[in-house]
């Protein structure tokens, strides 16, 4: 594998990671793995009091960082079921349903992501898509995507190109 795609494998697959440090977005539910097992949030949250204040998390918590406007915990987690994301009326969805979510504040990009002008989509443009969702690419708590250093342009075999030159040619 050349060094520039190993480089690229390795921003996205810190970006996709989304939520907490050892955590894998499922397409159907929100997993922490550790060692050999995958517990969901109720595995432990069952008997965590419920904490409203916003603060410094500690635990399992202690590498994740909110930063999404004045939101916390509850504002998408519901309060009794840890495992399910919540809707500004009340209703509950899973996590595979976590664009529901995001759409409620961001409607605008959810149009954009609906027409396909943003996100990622794979597959044919006729046949078979495979669309991703938001939290595979942006972190639910922090959704800008973290600056990142520009790759330098591409060598040109024949030596640098001379901007009076590469101007000359396209006019």
């Amino acid at each position: 594998m050349k060094l520039k795609t190993k480089l690229y494998a390795a921003i996205f697959s810190t970006l996709c990671m989304g939520l907490h440090a050892n955590t894998i977005i499922s397409n159907e539910k929100l997993t922490l793995n550790k060692g050999s097992f995958k517990l969901e949030c109720m595995s432990c949250h069952r008997t965590v009091e419920k904490n409203f204040k916003k603060r410094k998390l500690i635990g399992e918590h202690e590498k994740l960082t909110v930063n999404h406007g004045k939101m916390w915990c509850f504002s998408c987690h519901d309060e009794t079921d840890r495992n399910k994301l919540k809707l500004i009326d009340g209703s509950l969805v899973d996590s595979k349903d976590a664009v529901q979510v995001c759409a409620q504040c961001h409607g605008v990009v959810k149009r954009d992501w609906d027409a396909g002008v943003h996100g990622k989509r794979t597959g044919n443009w006729n046949g078979e898509k495979n669309i991703l969702a938001c939290i595979k690419c942006h972190d639910p708590h922090q959704p800008p995507f973290q600056p990142m250093k520009p790759f330098s342009p591409p060598r040109n075999r024949f030596g640098p190109i001379k901007k009076a030159v590469h101007n000359n040619a396209h006019h």
